[in-house]
Formats: structure tokens, C-alpha cells, sequence
């Protein structure tokens, strides 16, 4: 949600074309293998609906899946935002751009790539100045980052019955749920996007919560 709040705002700003291609808008050195990603329009990665698979979802040569694998295999070694992307690369489309609904996390870490390269800043300075600041969450950060203390230890079963403590994980899931928060400041950023609407103006929260199938009929899905 905040990814696309951050969205939304340069959208607003005029910054971003929502129903542009993305390879209109960026540079994709690296990415070309990415099915669909020649075609795909920001909104469709904003309404989930560019039919890229998902890294989360791809399987290793073990059976694991790859980036558990890798991260099993290289524990030592970053797992950043732009290897987990390269997972994507070379694999099938789900369906053609705007065809149909499915949540993948690779088309949070494609509007990583989208906001860093517009606004010249790493991620987590950009949320920094444009939702942590504005919303007062002073205890929130991106966990690439390296800025919290005292969290709460974290635990994942990424192999069949092992927990595991993946606290220091070098994963870096970025736009994909890589923010490391609190309730309070969770707290804080629903009401500055709900409540106060310090983070979106009107005409962009209206577009943030209009859900529409392809053919423009309503949907909960987006």
C-alpha cells in the first residue's frame, strides 16, 4: 500500500503516466527478459493485473522455491530487490497484460525500479521524505536500510518443518514488503492516508481506491 501511495504521488505530480507503458518510462537494462514488461501499463501493475509471475512463486532445481534456495544455499550473501527480480526473467507469463487478477509480489519490486530511477533517490529515502515524515512514523524504515533496533526476532519456515530464524536475513524484499514498522506507526500512517489525507490528495485517493476490471466494471480486486 504505501508503494503505491508513492505511486499515486508522482502520478499526481505529473512524474508518472499511470496508463503509460513502463518500458516508456524507465530503463529496463537488465529486465528485458521479464515476460510482459514491454507492455505492461503502471496501472496494471498497480491493479495486479500485468500477468509477470512472481519470484516468491518460482521453484529451484531442490524443490525449493529459487530464492529460498539461493538464500539457502549463499546465506552470507544480499539477496537484493534486483536479484529477485532476475528470478523472473527468462520464465512464462501468466496471462497478457489487464487479462485477469493475480497478487504478485514482482510487480511492487518493478515500482521500486520505477520510483528510484524517476526520482534519482534510493527506495527507502523516498519513503523516508514522502510517507515516514509526512505521517510521522518515527520508528519505521526499509530493512535494506539497516536503521532499526530492538525488533521483535523474526522466524520462517522456508524449508518443509524448519523454523527458521531469519531475522538477519540479507533479503531485501524492498516495495514487496521490505518496511520494518509498529502498530503505533502503522497506526499513524492509516490515519495520515485515511483520516488526516496528508499523503494523497482527494483526486488521487479516489483513483488509489477504484478497483475496475479491464472492461471498467467495478472489482474488490486491485
Amino acid at each position: 500500500m504505501m508503494t503505491s501511495v508513492i505511486v499515486q504521488q508522482l502520478v499526481g505530480e505529473g512524474a508518472i503516466d499511470i496508463d503509460a507503458p513502463l518500458a516508456a518510462q524507465m530503463d529496463l537494462t537488465g529486465l528485458e527478459d521479464i515476460p510482459n514488461i514491454h507492455d505492461v501499463m503502471v496501472r496494471e501493475l498497480l491493479s495486479n493485473r500485468p500477468g509477470i509471475p512472481d519470484f516468491d512463486s518460482i521453484p529451484g532445481q531442490s524443490g525449493l522455491r529459487a530464492f529460498i534456495e539461493r538464500l539457502m544455499q549463499h546465506p552470507d550473501r544480499p539477496l537484493e530487490t534486483g536479484k529477485l527480480l532476475a528470478l523472473a526473467s527468462g520464465q512464462d507469463a501468466s496471462f497478457a497484460p489487464g487479462e485477469a487478477y493475480e497478487y504478485w509480489n514482482t510487480n511492487f519490486l518493478l515500482l521500486q525500479k520505477l520510483v528510484e530511477q524517476i526520482t534519482g533517490d534510493s527506495f527507502g529515502q523516498v519513503f523516508s521524505n514522502r510517507v515516514f515524515s509526512v505521517a510521522g512514523m518515527k520508528d519505521s524504515s526499509l530493512k535494506s536500510d539497516g536503521t532499526f533496533e530492538n525488533g521483535l526476532l523474526s522466524y520462517a519456515e522456508l524449508v518443509p518443518d524448519q523454523i527458521i530464524d531469519v531475522t538477519d536475513a540479507p533479503l531485501d524484499f524492498g516495495a514487496s514488503g521490505g518496511v520494518v514498522s509498529t502498530t503505533s506507526d502503522m497506526i499513524r500512517f492509516l490515519d495520515a492516508l485515511l483520516v488526516s489525507r496528508a499523503l494523497l490528495s482527494p483526486g488521487q485517493m479516489e483513483e488509489m481506491l477504484d478497483f475496475r476490471t479491464p472492461d471498467s466494471t467495478p472489482s474488490q480486486d486491485g
